[in-house]
């Protein structure tokens, strides 16, 4: 190869990159300059709301289901590239059981991220704010490629009925699921191996009234307190803590805890579970669910509880019998 066509390979990455830096910056000045233009123009923010609202809606229904957003209120701001303000958000859906579904947020704050534009990546954060003062944040980038990096950050937040309605919006379950704590993920959303991070949450009070889950009937169940701790590195999630109530407290309907890890594949059906878990369940339960002994009684305990492991893939995991603890 001369010399002049190795110049021009090398110099073809850098032509491309400067391109792709100057189809970014135009598109975020095209992006404030119509904002700006909106504004000036005196469009009244309710309206720019509903069309974004529109928008997103036709995005969500594409992906499968009917999905329906609107709001009683739209704030626009044009500081630090713009934040929208959505007041009483309102979201109509249909659950996972078939049934019409609708959950609404006191306050939904959306502000994209000016670097992220710049690097060629879709990014911001999103707030949501409960009725009952619940907070959930999200600070997120994303490529084209897949490749991701998300931050939740829950305060107090109860995913129930009575708080944000995520829980019953998208398992149609009916609870009081209050949490607090950090979610730190990234890696490529197809392949569960490239995964890196930490879940670190506090379970709150949690309690299932009796209700019937695809046709189930599902005895009430509560407990006081529980906690999620689990690492993601080097193709293995790490399992190191998963509790629900205390073995000891009688007052828990359901007690457990669990240990091990996933061997994480290309994908989440091939992925490897290998964890041992100890349950416990109220005499409440065990009346009303009564093939639970019949499932779990080969790994009984003494005081009542059942020892089981769990192996195999993912998608069709295998169910033993444990030893004593």
């Amino acid at each position: 190869m001369s010399t002049i066509e190795t110049a021009d390979a090398t110099s073809t990455p850098t032509r491309s990159r400067g391109v792709q830096i100057a189809k970014n910056v135009g598109w975020v000045a095209a992006f404030i300059a119509f904002l700006t233009f909106f504004t000036l123009a005196k469009l009244p923010d309710d309206r720019i709301g509903g069309l974004l609202l529109g928008k997103a809606s036709e995005a969500l229904s594409a992906t499968g289901g009917r999905v329906e957003l609107t709001a009683e209120r739209t704030r626009i701001s044009l500081l630090l590239l713009g934040r929208i303000r959505f007041e009483g958000l309102t979201v109509r859906t249909t659950s996972s059981s078939g049934a019409p579904a609708s959950v609404r947020w006191d306050e939904a704050r959306l502000s994209p991220s000016l670097l992220d534009l710049l690097l060629a990546r879709f990014g911001g954060t999103i707030n949501l704010l409960g009725k009952d003062g619940s907070s959930l944040s999200l600070a997120f980038w994303s490529t084209r490629g897949g490749k991701f990096s998300a931050s939740v950050k829950a305060e107090k937040a109860e995913l129930g009925t009575a708080g944000l309605g995520l829980l019953p919006i998208l398992s149609g379950i009916d609870a009081t699921l209050p949490l607090t704590g950090t979610i730190d993920l990234s890696g490529e959303a197809s392949q569960p191996a490239s995964l890196s991070g930490r879940i670190q949450l506090n379970i709150g009070k949690t309690e299932l009234p009796a209700q019937r889950v695809s046709g189930f009937p599902l005895p009430g169940i509560r407990f006081d307190d529980g906690e999620i701790r689990a690492t993601f590195a080097q193709g293995s999630a790490k399992i190191e803590s998963f509790r629900l109530g205390k073995m000891e407290r009688e007052t828990d309907d359901l007690r457990g805890t669990a240990t091990g890890d996933i061997a994480l594949a290309r994908s989440w059906d091939s992925s490897q579970l290998n964890l041992k878990a100890r349950v416990r369940f109220s005499e409440s339960i065990l009346k009303s669910l009564f093939l639970l002994d019949a499932l779990l009684g080969p790994g009984k305990q003494p005081d009542g509880s059942y020892s089981i492991q769990l192996t195999g893939p993912l998608d069709a995991p295998q169910m033993q019998p444990g030893g004593s603890p």
